[in-house]
């Protein structure tokens, strides 16, 4: 397998990680059943991770954060083509659980939250609204928790019929 695998291909390495550019095996091979819960059935599998991988990936972000941080801002918007490009990459997923869209312009990062496929998008460090429905798209799982649409899930609808009145 290439572990060296370009990060912009669709998330075909479900069962390694993507720790410091490269895919990379877990440290104690534990697999887990991804289940729709629509269907109750599995419609993938995924590694579960233990602390040794956490440190790896930490260790990695700060490492990467390190030269990020130094970086212009013209060498960050120059890391995209354009916007069409951030939109692909953030899509170019199978899972939809969470995202995040930051920018000065508040309406065009508003334009980019709504095209982006998951279940929550928060925009300039906006927080959790648990009056608003918590729940992805994609592999991440349809159904939502919190706020009305939460509700909806464990109503049972009746309709009763009575006879036309005499």
């Amino acid at each position: 397998m290439n572990r060296q695998a370009d990060p912009m291909q669709r998330m075909e390495h479900s069962l390694d990680f993507y720790i410091g550019g490269a895919w990379v095996a877990p440290n104690d091979p534990r697999p887990c059943d991804v289940i729709n819960p629509a269907t109750e059935q599995p419609v993938g599998r995924i590694m579960l991770g233990n602390s040794q991988d956490v440190n790896a990936a930490v260790a990695a972000a700060r490492a990467a954060f390190r030269a990020f941080s130094r970086t212009s801002r013209e060498e960050r918007i120059a890391l995209h083509r354009d916007e069409e490009d951030a939109i692909a990459i953030a899509n170019d997923t199978v899972y939809g659980l969470s995202s995040y869209v930051s920018g000065s312009d508040l309406a065009r990062a508003q334009r980019v939250a709504e095209r982006i496929r998951a279940g929550m998008v928060h925009v300039n460090d906006a927080g959790l609204d648990f009056s608003a429905p918590f729940g992805g798209y994609k592999q991440s799982g349809n159904g939502r928790e919190w706020g009305e649409l939460g509700l909806e899930d464990f109503l049972e609808v009746k309709a009763v019929m009575n006879p036309p009145a005499a």
